[in-house]
């Protein structure tokens, strides 16, 4: 008998969402992080691997990155899916960090190989690219303020009152 594993989860999973090679190899490498962290052991195994391949979708900007059929076979809601995307990103972080590096590096390293389509350099690009967008100013920017759109059930509430 065997124990079901993170990365026999993403497969099946992968199937489900229809990823591509380069979101199935970030989510594996998400996955691959999480195994040497002690917090992570609250989380089973194909709730890590949900959110592996949910916070792989938004980091590459796939769309709909967590979909009914997903949860349909995963069993998860976008909300607890999000919570362990989370912990999954305070692991991710770590991995920059020098103190804390040695302990990922040999993850790190595999997937920057071609083979794995060099994946665990796109977290490192996007911080990069976010540290080299302008900072805001003071000044009010049309693109800066907020708009609510309503929708039907907002209007039922209104007429309601």
């Amino acid at each position: 008998m065997t124990f079901p594993t993170c990365f026999r989860f993403i497969e099946r999973f992968a199937k489900v969402a229809q990823i591509d090679e380069q979101v199935f190899n970030l989510a594996c490498y998400l996955q691959e992080l999480t195994i040497i962290d002690s917090h992570m052991k609250e989380w089973k195994p194909s709730k890590i691997a949900a959110a592996s391949i949910y916070f792989a979708k938004k980091m590459l900007q796939r769309e709909v990155p967590w979909c009914n059929q997903m949860m349909i076979h995963s069993g998860y809601t976008l909300k607890q899916v999000r919570e362990c995307a989370r912990a999954i990103c305070i692991i991710l972080n770590k991995t920059t960090k020098k103190k804390q590096n040695t302990l990922y590096r040999a993850i790190t390293d595999k997937y920057k190989t071609k083979k794995f389509l060099g994946v665990a350099m796109i977290p490192a690009r996007m911080r990069q690219e976010a540290l080299s967008q302008p900072k805001p100013t003071n000044e009010l920017h049309p693109a800066a303020m907020p708009t609510r759109i309503r929708d039907n059930s907002d209007a039922r509430m209104d007429s309601d009152e």
